[in-house]
Order: C-alpha cells, then sequence, then structure tokens
C-alpha cells in the first residue's frame, strides 16, 4: 500500500501488476525512489503488441494496455534505461479464438535506473 516505510533496494520485480494501477506516472517515481543508482526494475505485463490485440481484448480490469513501445515511452520520461525487452509464452491466439494476431501473451522487461531520482 505505501513504499514510504520500504528499503531502498537493488532490484524491484514486478510481474502483472504496472497494468492495473491508476497513476502510472505516480508509481514509476514511487518504484525509483526505493531502487539504488544503477539497479533495476523489471517488469512482466501483458503484451499488446499489436491493435488486433488492443480492439479484441477486454480492457477490464486493466488500466493501462502495455507494449513495448510504452516502456519505450517510458525510457523517454523516466531516469530509466531497457536492458532487455521481450515477448514470452503461448501466443495469444491459443487461448482466445478470436484472435489471429501471432503475438505472444507476455511482455518482460528488464530497465536500469540511470539517475538519483
Amino acid at each position: 500500500e505505501n513504499l514510504a516505510q520500504a528499503p531502498v533496494v537493488d532490484l524491484i520485480y514486478s510481474a502483472h501488476s504496472i497494468e492495473h494501477v491508476h497513476n502510472l506516472h505516480l508509481v514509476m517515481n514511487d518504484i525509483l525512489e526505493k531502487v539504488h543508482p544503477k539497479g533495476y526494475v523489471f517488469f512482466e505485463t501483458p503484451n499488446i503488441a499489436d491493435i488486433e490485440l488492443f480492439r479484441k481484448l477486454p480492457h477490464t480490469p486493466h488500466t493501462f494496455m502495455l507494449s513495448k513501445h510504452s516502456f519505450e515511452v517510458m525510457e523517454s520520461i523516466f531516469p530509466v534505461k531497457i536492458i532487455a525487452i521481450e515477448s514470452c509464452g503461448p501466443p495469444w491466439r491459443k487461448n482466445i479464438k478470436k484472435i489471429r494476431s501471432s503475438e505472444k501473451a507476455d511482455l518482460r522487461v528488464l530497465m536500469q535506473k540511470t539517475g538519483d531520482s
């Protein structure tokens, strides 16, 4: 609920949660305050890699529908750089027949903090 009491660490791991927050900018700032300079943040999220996925997947309860491009934009806003990014898991079409996309279901992103904030 509150990161104020959390220690500053070398790595924060977040799996399938960042897409549910109400204020991505605030949460990213809070996360980065709790990572040492040159520390890492790892995200795993649903991979909304093309327009078909965006249009055909239910958006609720997700606040954000993230893609590789979303993290590239975050890299331009926050003091982080993308170290690695990959799509993984089964293709969306394997479990959701109305989707023809060949994209894989998850996106994994490793970012490194580049500044002190």
